[in-house]
């Protein structure tokens, strides 16, 4: 038993493991595609302000100013989600004498993937719009910019999207095979039933446990009553 214990614990343990070096590294994809989006909307002010025949508009910058703040927001979460699986990872102790510990970890992952499955979309989505605009920055700079401010929100939506699945199975599939160890479970009208039968035979029972003592003691009745 002890050792099935010690298995399940490094089991837990290096996944916790992998998903904070995951979360780790989405923490710095996001502050890299944070940092572009600033210099694009520095550059968008720039060439608006000095330019005639810019191909950009207001709403480039607008959509720069959108990318930053939410990839802050994403970076900012899952460096501090992050930091939580460190701390699980070092001390095991939480996850196997507490059971909230675990719950809150799987809880928070599962709330901070829908963010970024829904960040990640959002950006994508707004950003393939505006390629061409992307291509005149990476004539002009020789930097790839669409690539990371396209394919990066892509990427963040599929890791979101993994992760929310791994959650599910890592809190329902448990139940689920236990549900089936445990074998089929008899419906609630034949649960009813069978309580309601043996009760009746208790019943029974206990009356003819009365009816036999009683004629222990007065064995005489039955020819008195003749």
């Amino acid at each position: 038993m002890a050792l099935n214990t010690t298995s399940a614990m490094i089991r837990t343990r290096l996944t916790v493991l992998f998903l904070t070096i995951a979360w780790l590294a989405l923490a710095g994809l996001s502050s890299a595609i944070s940092h572009f989006a600033n210099i694009l909307q520095d550059r968008a002010k720039s060439d608006l302000a000095n330019a005639t025949d810019s191909i950009l508009d207001i709403t480039f910058e607008n959509l720069m100013k959108n990318v930053l703040e939410g990839m802050v927001v994403v970076a900012l979460l899952s460096a501090l989600f992050a930091i939580f699986g460190i701390i699980l990872v070092i001390y095991p102790s939480w996850l196997q004498e507490s059971y909230e510990s675990g719950m809150y970890y799987g809880c928070i992952q599962f709330l901070l993937s829908l963010v970024v499955v829904c960040m990640g979309s959002y950006f994508a989505s707004h950003l393939h719009g505006y390629q061409t605009s992307f291509e005149y920055f990476d004539r002009a700079d020789q930097f790839p910019y669409y690539k990371i401010m396209y394919y990066g929100p892509v990427g963040e939506a599929a890791f979101g999207s993994l992760v929310f699945i791994i959650t599910l199975a890592w809190v329902f599939v448990p139940e689920w095979a236990r549900s089936l160890a445990k074998g089929p479970s008899r419906p609630k009208s034949q649960r009813g039933l069978s309580k309601c039968f043996s009760r009746l035979g208790l019943r029974e029972g206990m009356k003819q446990e009365a009816f036999e003592e009683n004629r222990s003691k007065f064995p005489d009745d039955s020819n008195m009553i003749l």
